[in-house]
């Protein structure tokens, strides 16, 4: 069974929210299913719910949960409003680069944002109002890579070369990649070799590293930079073994992996898309696959609650094929 662990920061969040919601979290633990909430969803004049397991769940006006309730939880653009205002800490200016992107971090916890935007001198700079708040929970779970470190010992390290974690959103790609950070920095085994790496974590939206899956071994953590110039910095000044990134894609992202990997340096990064054919059709991605980047993908399903790892290698003959 998986062991989860959530982000630290998680009480530090509910502190934040109306006592209604808290209750509603408090059912969780009280029923079990607290390991299977990953996000909680505020909607100005809507419901308010908790996502458990995949299922999406109504929060009512005295805290109890349900597919349907009487008297659901309705909550007005101030309420919402409020509480952007508490999770910035009372500044939001301070957080105005991430707004511009449409979310806040906060204790290793990324919290989504919609409303009625502002555009200054034609670009986005934030927003105006406030009316849906995604809240969602990173955690850890230790087993969730096994599979790729299994074939890791098997096959060797050199082998399995740049790692690309492939799935649709909200599949697990970024707990995987945490899994994977984790034992590569703290330890894993390569044809029956116990080794550790150097890892260099770039973390631009502060939702990969959390201490509590990192107390041990060689990693270095660079967050709230974009990707390309954090994995710059990291090359230069860190001599990492690998740099992990989630959510790669653009065009100047790979020219900056491209650079750092004809100095010696591994990626193991994730991409959103259906498969290995979906994402090559991305340029950016099309031309690391050419350069040899990644020589393993990873392509992640979920069935319910079950989590699906297929591993596909460049040196296993037509197992990649780019399209």
């Amino acid at each position: 069974m998986f062991k989860t662990a959530y982000a630290s920061g998680f009480d530090n969040i509910l502190k934040q929210l109306p006592t209604v919601i808290c209750s509603a979290v408090g059912e969780l633990k009280k029923s079990g299913k607290f390991s299977g909430l990953s996000e909680i969803r505020l909607r100005a004049g809507m419901y308010q719910s908790l996502t458990v397991n995949g299922e999406n769940l109504i929060i009512s006006d005295d805290g109890k949960l349900g597919k349907n309730v009487l008297s659901p939880l309705i909550l007005d653009e101030k309420a919402i409003g409020d509480i952007v205002f508490k999770m910035c800490s009372g500044s939001v200016y301070s957080h105005a680069e991430e707004l511009k992107k449409g979310y806040i971090s906060q204790s290793g916890i990324r919290i989504g944002v919609c409303g009625k935007g502002l555009v200054k001198d034609g670009d986005p700079s934030g927003f105006l109002k406030y009316n849906s708040l995604n809240i969602r929970l990173p955690h850890h779970v230790a087993s969730a890579a096994d599979e790729l470190l299994r074939y890791i010992d098997k096959n060797g390290i050199e082998k399995v070369g740049g790692i690309l974690v492939v799935s649709p959103p909200g599949y697990g790609k970024t707990t995987f990649l945490r899994a994977l950070a984790s034992r590569l920095s703290g330890g894993f085994y390569s044809l029956g070799k116990f080794m550790a790496s150097r890892v260099c974590i770039v973390d631009e939206r502060e939702e990969i590293y959390l201490p509590e899956a990192f107390e041990k071994g060689f990693c270095d953590v660079i967050s709230a930079l974009p990707k390309a110039y954090s994995i710059e910095i990291c090359t230069r000044v860190m001599a990492p073994d690998y740099i992990v990134c989630d959510e790669i894609g653009s065009d100047e992202e790979a020219e900056a992996i491209c650079a750092s990997a004809t100095r010696g340096i591994t990626f193991a990064a994730t991409c959103h898309g259906n498969g290995i054919e979906d994402v090559s059709l991305k340029k950016g991605i099309r031309s690391l696959f050419e350069r040899k980047i990644f020589n393993t993908v990873c392509e992640l399903s979920l069935n319910g609650r079950e989590h699906t790892c297929i591993i596909k290698n460049a040196e296993r003959e037509g197992s990649i094929r780019i399209c």
